[in-house]
């Protein structure tokens, strides 16, 4: 549309780390038939694992994210399949924000080249639509390893996604503040695919609090994306300075 939208965080999905724990029967390895390999049982479950696919939970906050972005639709999915075109990495974040994602990201097994090992061990990084909670992810867990027994699942950090509404004073003062530097841009209410410290603020206290990083790209998309969390991750100088400005203006609509 020829306008520069500014993302505002005012969701995240929750953060869970589960451990998954296959067992067996210990043998040398140059007799396979004589023990049961853990290792073998934890392949067949990330199998499992990587062809599931979960539901679609269109929250709220994503109805709105795209209504801002691509205006009216008659559906989500219409919705994504316009952004798509247009952007597809968004769309592929609007697809993420939605669905429970469960991704493995450590394994430990055996205890020598030649021994069969009798347990294995994943840890799994579980992501959930925000305000979704440890029932839904064991319900998604189930449904994903099917028909599979002996499987233990064991939980090993749990942090619930959590929202602020965006119909606040606080939101039109960083929209008043948008306008002044960039006018006729769009703030866009935005959920975070990552946790930040805002869920706990929203969960001990109930505050509203928000996500806004201020970034004028001056590098291709791509660059910039493969530099978070990565070797070169940076903002130029010009950034610094025009994010700084902004927060500051802010503070002082919000504080006047």
């Amino acid at each position: 549309k020829g306008k520069n939208h500014y993302f505002v965080q005012v969701a995240e999905k929750g953060v869970f780390w589960i451990k998954l724990r296959t067992r067996g029967r210990s043998a040398h390895s140059s007799m396979p038939k004589a023990g049961v390999n853990a290792l073998m049982k934890m392949v067949e479950v990330l199998h499992k694992l990587g062809l599931y696919k979960p539901p679609s939970v269109p929250t709220r906050e994503v109805k709105e994210f795209l209504r801002r972005i691509v205006g009216e639709f008659e559906s989500v999915e219409e919705a994504i399949a316009r952004l798509e075109r247009e952007e597809p990495w968004l769309a592929e974040g609007v697809r993420t924000n939605m669905m429970i994602t469960m991704v493995p990201t450590m394994i430990k097994a055996g205890i020598k080249e030649n021994v069969i090992p009798d347990e294995c061990e994943t840890v799994v990084d579980c992501r959930l639509p925000a305000n979704f909670g440890l029932d839904y992810l064991k319900d998604q867990l189930r449904k994903a390893l099917g028909s599979l027994e002996d499987v233990e699942i064991e939980v090993i950090g749990a942090d619930p996604g959590t929202s602020s509404p965006y119909d606040t004073i606080f939101f039109r003062k960083i929209e008043e503040s948008v306008s002044k530097f960039d006018p006729g841009a769009v703030c866009v209410p935005s959920t975070s695919n990552g946790g930040t410290d805002s869920r706990f603020f929203r969960a001990k206290f109930g505050t509203i609090a928000y996500g806004f990083r201020v970034t004028k790209l001056d590098v291709p998309l791509d660059e910039f994306r493969r530099m978070v969390h990565g070797v070169d991750e940076r903002i130029s100088q010009e950034n610094l300075v025009y994010r700084t400005k902004m927060l500051v203006d802010i503070v002082k609509r919000v504080m006047g």
